[in-house]
């Protein structure tokens, strides 16, 4: 098997696939989805039903960022769907914004 094949039993056992999972880690919540062979999504767009989403290089779902993807600079909103015509907050002062492609 490959070193960077993760997979997530929970507590009885069963292996997680076809979904989401949460996460406690240092005190944070952290989202990862599970593909149907039960390897969590890594460097890859995910669509949910109208909205897409991406998930980073460790598995954690992109939120309340800017990621830089190989096709392009996108911004995530706090629920991890990439933001269209807004403007977002960054630093605290500076403003941002993502025109209808989400870039």
């Amino acid at each position: 098997m490959p070193g960077d094949v993760r997979y997530y039993f929970d507590a009885d056992g069963n292996m997680a696939h076809d979904g989401w999972v949460d996460t406690l880690t240092d005190g944070a919540w952290t989202k990862y989805y599970f593909d149907h062979d039960g390897h969590y999504e890594v460097n890859t767009w995910h669509q949910d039903g109208n909205e897409k989403m991406y998930f980073k290089s460790d598995g954690t779902q992109a939120n309340n960022e800017w990621v830089n993807t190989t096709t392009g600079r996108y911004y995530f909103d706090k629920n991890g769907h990439y933001a269209k015509n807004a403007w977002h907050e960054e630093d605290g002062n500076n403003l941002s914004y993502s025109k209808a492609n989400g870039k």
